[in-house]
């Protein structure tokens, strides 16, 4: 392990230490920042990545400005390797978490080895971000297990990565849908109407929709647009979708609102329908009757 500082202010000191086990296994760091051609204070940035692809990782330090003397500094990683490694790129699959894992916490495992951390981030370094390809250093190792551990709490493997490999993750969990949990309440105030339909998951979803359909077919005030069957979508008008997670539960607890005119005394049936990326879940269809308006229904 080694460490880069650098200053919080223009006066300040870059700092690059060399970490080294000494043989009684104690770790000892050599400072070694005047060896490679640093000068006193001007950079306010680090960021840390394989920028040239050659499987080690390589420094670039940020500096403020665009003069000549205000260049950044960039050190490509020219040693010989000590060990195999391993690469980690994340793809959330359009799950509902962060496409490229902002937030997710990635466990490399080598074969008969300790485990070692690594977090996707998208600002580090004071003004800066490393890259989102993470690399992992696994010895003589001749595998590694990957796991991953995405922001809504779902978990991703990959096992019996080789050296030398990118590992791409993919975020195929399903939605997560709490049996039981759907509901609507309905707010007819006037010419106005207010339906909430609630529910909660245990993970993000990427999209959902209510169906709906009219058990008073031939009664124009019932339907919306003139359908009898319609489709509850929050992209659409008079719509919207808000979502909560609620950390005493470990859930997600969704809102869809649906704004339209007063329909007093109308009977539908209604289901929800949420995907996870490509992963559909639905549930059976429930039953409701718009009260009187004016009135608000549980």
């Amino acid at each position: 392990m080694d460490i880069v500082s650098v200053p919080t202010a223009a006066s300040g000191e870059i700092s690059i230490l060399l970490g080294r086990t000494k043989s009684g296994g104690e770790l000892h760091f050599d400072d070694v920042s005047g060896h490679v051609g640093l000068t006193p204070g001007g950079a306010g940035g680090v960021k840390l990545g394989d920028y040239d692809d050659d499987g080690d990782i390589d420094l670039l330090l940020g500096r403020a400005g665009d003069s000549a003397g205000q260049a950044n500094y960039y050190f490509s990683n020219t040693g010989t390797a000590l060990g195999n490694q391993i690469t980690v790129a994340l793809d959330a699959n359009g799950s509902g978490n962060p496409e490229l894992g902002n937030g997710a916490r990635v466990t490399v495992t080598p074969a008969g080895g300790t485990p070692q951390v690594q977090y996707v981030d998208g600002g580090s370094g004071r003004g800066s971000q490393d890259s989102q390809f993470l690399s992992f250093g696994i010895g003589s190792a001749a595998t590694a297990d990957v796991e991953v551990l995405w922001p809504d709490g779902t978990v991703s493997s990959a096992v019996g990565a080789t050296p030398g490999a990118t590992v791409l993750v993919a975020d195929d969990h399903a939605p997560g849908m709490v049996a039981g949990s759907l509901d609507v309440t309905v707010n007819q105030n006037g010419s106005a109407a207010l339906w909430k339909f609630t529910w909660e998951t245990t993970s993000a979803i990427s999209r959902c929709e209510i169906e709906v359909e009219s058990n008073s077919h031939r009664n124009p005030a019932c339907q919306y647009n003139g359908q009898a069957s319609f489709t509850v979508k929050p992209e659409e008008t008079m719509m919207g979708h808000s979502v909560t997670y609620n950390v005493d539960t470990g859930r997600f607890e969704h809102r869809l609102n649906f704004n339209r005119d007063c329909a007093a005394l109308c009977s539908y049936d209604y289901r929800l329908r949420i995907w996870s990326g490509a992963n559909l879940e639905q549930t059976g269809w429930q039953s409701f009757i718009l009260p009187i308006c004016g009135e608000i229904q549980n």
